[in-house]
Formats: structure tokens, C-alpha cells, sequence
């Protein structure tokens, strides 16, 4: 993201998209006046989401809504959390639906999504699964380890770097892979 406006200033959207997952139907990838998420109806959950307070996949913000959380967190290692932290990031800065208290999603048929690989994801690589479910609940009870943990603390250095016209595709290597 850091990328996208420093090349260009006038950057509005911004999307995290994990790479697992595929668009079954139209998904309108314009959703950007507050956050949304765009994987509303997936495959491997019976064609919703996991719980409701799932703030992960697919989601779209304005540029000034992932400065406004910080981004993404950096400190959390292999698979899980991130997407919990991202939920209270969004939480704690008024950013969640008023009356669900929940990230907005698309209307139903306008977020289906299938997942690419079905294998149980409790076999995915964990890295320090227990450090993450530490900060986790740091981020559930209030922290402001946000504040510090995001784009205003990432370190990389990209390694390869192609732009198709449409799309700028980054490889790089983080603080942790440095």
C-alpha cells in the first residue's frame, strides 16, 4: 500500500486480497467509502463466513481508513490472528457498521467466493501460533499496541517489481525474511 501512494498520491482503494482466494461471481471491487468485506459468502464455510466478527479474506478500504488503523499488523508470525487483530483495529476506530457492530459485506450473491486449496487449515504453517493468540488478546481487550505495530513500523525491501498497466506486482522481503 505504502507503494501504491507513494507512486501515486491520488490512490482512493485499497484492497487486501488473500491469494487462496477466487471470485465465483461479479464482486463489485469498488467498495471503498468505509471498510467492506468483499468474501461474504465463501465455499468452505457453507457459503458465509466463519463467525461474525471474521474480518478477513478479501476486504476493501479508502487509503485514509488504513492509515486511520495503522494497516496491518507486522508482529504476528505464520497463520492466525491477523485478521481478529484487523476486526479490532477497525473497533476501536469507529470504523464497523453502527448497528451490527460488524465490517460491512455485500449483499448476498455479490460476495461469493471459493477458497483454492481445501486441505484443514489447522495444518497450516503456525510460525509462534501462541504469541499471536497473546496479541490477539491484547487487541480484544483494548490495546493500543495498533498505535505502533503497522505502516508506521514495517520494514522491507522489494526484490522484484512489474507493473501490467493495470496492476503493480511487489515481491519483497519483510523484517522478518530480511
Amino acid at each position: 500500500m505504502l507503494e501504491a501512494v507513494a507512486e501515486n498520491p491520488n490512490t482512493l482503494c485499497v484492497i487486501i486480497h488473500d491469494v487462496d482466494r477466487l471470485p465465483k461471481s461479479v464482486v463489485d471491487y469498488t467498495y471503498c467509502d468505509r471498510p467492506t468485506q468483499l468474501n461474504s459468502e465463501n465455499d468452505q464455510w457453507g457459503g458465509s463466513v466463519p463467525y461474525d466478527s471474521y474480518a478477513g479474506g478479501v476486504v476493501a478500504m479508502s487509503v485514509s481508513h488504513w492509515f486511520q488503523i495503522n494497516g496491518m499488523p507486522n508482529d504476528y508470525s505464520g497463520w492466525g490472528g491477523e485478521d481478529d487483530d484487523l476486526f479490532h483495529r477497525l473497533r476501536m476506530n469507529s470504523l464497523l457498521d453502527d448497528k451490527s457492530k460488524m465490517i460491512r459485506r455485500p449483499q448476498k450473491g455479490q460476495g461469493s467466493f471459493m477458497e483454492m486449496h481445501k486441505e484443514n487449515p489447522h495444518l497450516r504453517p503456525t510460525g509462534d501460533y501462541q504469541n499471536n493468540l497473546r496479541l490477539l488478546d491484547e487487541m480484544k481487550r483494548g490495546s493500543n499496541r495498533w498505535m505502533k505495530d503497522g505502516l508506521n513500523s514495517i520494514h522491507y525491501t522489494i526484490t522484484d517489481y512489474h507493473h501490467n498497466g493495470v496492476i503493480r506486482f511487489l515481491k519483497v522481503k519483510t523484517k522478518s525474511t530480511c
